[in-house]
């Protein structure tokens, strides 16, 4: 029995790994069959990814989503013989079951008992059927005599047969009420738009994040341990060029434990033995990057159901075109970008096109156009988002910044200057909010994700023709060329990636503006002077200041530094380990690494030093 058992769950695991890929398939054929419904291959992509999942889950023993993807698969029926008509309504509605199916699988990875709830699509969709049955459509039904429908047996009322409310039982909002996390105003907010998760809701426009949302809920007592790991697909190419390097390791392995039998006969060979073995190590490492490295394809079709469903409630008209979807990118950070990517398009759908009839007006086609670019260059991963729209209102966003304290009236700014404050918590040029934009959290909130991920953002805008929005991550943060430094007698470590230059200085350049503030003219540029030292061991800087300096120019958000250091002691392949929860908010710290004489150092996050050295200005 327990054989059967341990059986059944390894066929269920399988089963929710490959349902996530058939529904992101179901997704995409969904949102073409819209566009192209004279194409019988999408529908029979269609029927093809729903009938697997519907059979596949009666197998594995999830008998609500067998159900439920029956009565889809009905809608389906009807909509392939021509009995409902294929538009954006039907499309909605099987865009919302799929999602609801979603949901449910995230549900039974954690608790493979989970009962799915599908009360209101199920209702639909009987409904759509009925007046195809009669005939009809929607339309026409809508100045009819209202008649009752069929009483339909839902999983609901089987929901509520099987699940009661425990006693003592706190919904979320309250919970985070009560911890302070937000207050009643953003609550009352959020449950106004019950679209969604309230706890999705209240991250997206920004009152608290995830980790607030995991917290309540584990009070809650509904976010349990994940079932089972999380298991990722990967070519079997990349395994097979692994176990080929390894095999290669142990024969070289194998060599040297001969050589050191008899280390001064055998001198040339484990000379010869060790070049070989760095070289292998460095291949193995980029396999083993590359494990990590996943397509940007899921995001690319998330972003496209994202512009319709946004541009459908706007009632804009709007394309998304795809470049480079296939480019490869770390896995945590491909994770993490989900969110921002979601800000930025909403954003050029709701702030950056214009309705058709302005478009119009303005003599351009009526349909909207938004671009993903997404490519690799310099050692960087980038990603475009451009919208043909009519660009950022400078004039505008220089008016809410300075009546808000950002900026004094006074001040000269570039364009590129006055578009970065759209990054600024609490602006928006909306005058009024809607439940797609307009509170001024989201850019915030984009701008902090990226900073996180050590990447940066930047805008570029012309009046009338659109804009473009350009994140700049590195490809990885597991591994990466490190420069190892000392400051005021201990090692840290910075990434190559992020230093434009080392000089040699002479002291007497550095002109001291306040006690907090220097700066240093390097190539006839006048740049801020960051003294390390002072950041990280103040009671250790000598009394005795040199005439010579060694400072390492940074660039950040487009402003160049200098960082003084003590000394550069070599560069070396740097392995990122985190500290742990004890010393995860060490200031100016990303983590920590051991170093080639096994000595530990701390690697710095440069963007959050240069945030501590501006907080003191």
């Amino acid at each position: 029995m327990f054989e059967e058992e341990g059986f059944l769950e390894e066929l269920q695991i399988g089963f929710i790994q490959d349902a996530r890929d058939l529904l992101d398939q179901t997704e995409q054929a969904y949102l073409e069959m819209e566009k192209k419904s004279d194409k019988p291959s999408v529908m029979e992509k269609i029927f093809r990814c729903v009938h697997t999942i519907k059979g596949t889950a009666g197998t594995v023993d999830f008998k609500y989503l067998c159900d439920f993807t029956h009565i889809v698969e009905n809608l389906l029926v009807k909509l392939k013989n021509g009995k409902i008509k294929n538009n954006p309504e039907i499309t909605s509605l099987l865009l919302k079951c799929n999602d609801r199916i979603k949901k449910y699988i995230d549900l039974i990875e954690q608790d493979r008992k989970g009962i799915l709830d599908t009360n209101d699509l199920e209702m639909q969709i009987e409904k759509q059927i009925i007046l195809a049955d009669l005939g009809k459509t929607l339309d026409e039904a809508a100045f009819e005599e209202p008649s009752p429908l069929p009483v339909i047996e839902c999983q609901r009322d089987q929901f509520e047969k099987q699940a009661g409310i425990p006693e003592g039982f706190k919904d979320i909002g309250t919970i985070l009420v009560e911890d302070k996390v937000i207050n009643h105003q953003q609550l009352d907010y959020a449950v106004d738009l019950q679209n969604k998760k309230l706890g999705e809701i209240l991250v997206d426009y920004g009152a608290c994040d995830s980790l607030d949302i995991d917290q309540a809920l584990r009070k809650q007592g509904l976010n349990k341990p994940k079932h089972s790991e999380e298991f990722v697909k990967l070519p079997l190419s990349k395994i097979d060029h692994l176990l080929d390097y390894l095999g290669e390791q142990v024969i070289l392995q194998t060599s040297l434990d001969y050589g050191r039998k008899d280390l001064v006969k055998n001198s040339e060979l484990v000379e010869k033995t060790i070049i070989q073995l760095n070289k292998i190590t460095h291949d193995l490492q980029q396999i083993a990057i590359s494990l990590r490295m996943f397509p940007l394809k899921t995001i690319f079709n998330q972003a496209q159901r994202i512009v319709r469903d946004t541009a459908l409630k706007l009632g804009k008209e709007i394309e998304l075109v795809k470049f480079g979807e296939n480019t490869e990118l770390d896995k945590s950070i491909l994770d993490e970008l989900t969110g921002p990517i979601t800000h930025l398009i909403r954003n050029s759908v709701d702030h950056g096109i214009e309705t058709p009839e302005e478009r119009i007006k303005c003599k351009k086609s009526r349909i909207g156009r938004i671009e993903l670019h997404a490519y690799h260059q310099g050692g960087f991963f980038y990603l475009k988002i451009y919208d043909d729209g009519k660009g950022l209102d400078l004039k505008k966003i220089k008016q809410k910044a300075i009546s808000k304290g950002l900026v004094s009236e006074t001040r000269q700014l570039s364009d590129k200057e006055i578009g970065k404050f759209i990054f600024a918590s609490g602006l928006s040029t909306k005058d009024e909010a809607t439940d797609v934009s307009g509170r001024g959290v989201g850019m915030d909130v984009v701008n902090t994700s990226i900073e996180k991920m050590k990447g940066s953002i930047d805008v570029e805008t012309q009046t009338g023709f659109g804009t473009t929005m350009i994140i700049k991550l590195p490809l990885s943060l597991a591994i990466f060329n490190g420069m190892v430094v000392s400051v005021a007698g201990e090692t840290y470590v910075l990434p190559n990636s992020e230093v434009k230059e080392i000089c040699h200085l002479d002291m007497v350049n550095v002109r001291r503006l306040n006690d907090a503030e220097s700066m240093i003219e390097i190539k006839n540029e006048v740049i801020p002077f960051v003294d390390l030292r002072r950041i990280f061991n103040p009671q250790k800087i000598s009394r005795v200041v040199g005439s010579k300096c060694i400072v390492l120019v940074v660039s950040q958000h487009e402003k160049n530094y200098a960082l003084r250091i003590d000394d550069i002691q070599g560069q070396q392949k740097i392995v990122l380990k985190n500290l742990g929860a004890e010393n995860d908010n060490i200031p100016g710290v990303a983590g920590g690494t051991i170093l080639g004489d096994g000595k530990v150092a701390l690697i710095l996050d440069i963007n959050e030093i240069i945030g501590i050295y501006t907080n003191k200005r």
